[in-house]
């Protein structure tokens, strides 16, 4: 499965407001609001697919689809 991601820094025309993440909020299309982030000041990349991140070790689908379950 190919999953969108982007990093939006404005709203329209105008920066984003610190409400809804400024200044970069990832946005992922099809997934659970968890996997939406706001307020990012890094990005850490990894290929361990044994990797857990803070959602995951507290029960939720490590795919996030909106389609399949929320917890595991």
């Amino acid at each position: 499965m190919i999953t969108i991601l982007s990093l939006p820094t404005n709203l329209t025309t105008s920066p984003s407001p610190r409400e809804r993440g400024f200044p970069l909020q990832l946005v992922a299309e099809g997934k659970y609001g968890y996997k939406w982030a706001k307020w990012i000041t890094g990005i850490e990349v990894t290929d361990d697919e044994n990797y857990e991140g803070s959602w995951k070790r507290r029960g939720y689908n490590n795919d996030a689809d909106v389609d399949s379950p929320k917890f595991q």
